[in-house]
């Protein structure tokens, strides 16, 4: 899971006619595929800098081990698995 710390990242698709369509701009704060993270799924998706970017990551067993110290934080994530 990536969480945008600063800058902007675009996600983007490109039309049947080669245009391209901004779906969203995600800044400071901004968690990139979080319901795909959780749930394990694999998908692509266009995304591209506008600025510099820096991103903060985390790897699925460290999430694990962060939602065993967090009853309520395993609850929701519980949820959203199901």
């Amino acid at each position: 899971m990536q969480v945008i710390q600063n800058g902007m990242v675009e996600i983007y698709t490109t039309m049947d006619n080669g245009v391209e369509f901004v779906i969203e701009r995600l800044y400071r704060g901004s968690v990139i595929n979080h319901r795909s993270f959780i749930t394990e799924d694999k998908i692509d998706v266009n995304a591209r800098c506008q600025m510099p970017v820096t991103l903060f990551y985390i790897l699925w067993d460290k999430m694990n081990e962060i939602k065993e110290g967090c009853p309520i934080l395993k609850k929701k994530v519980e949820e959203i698995e199901l």
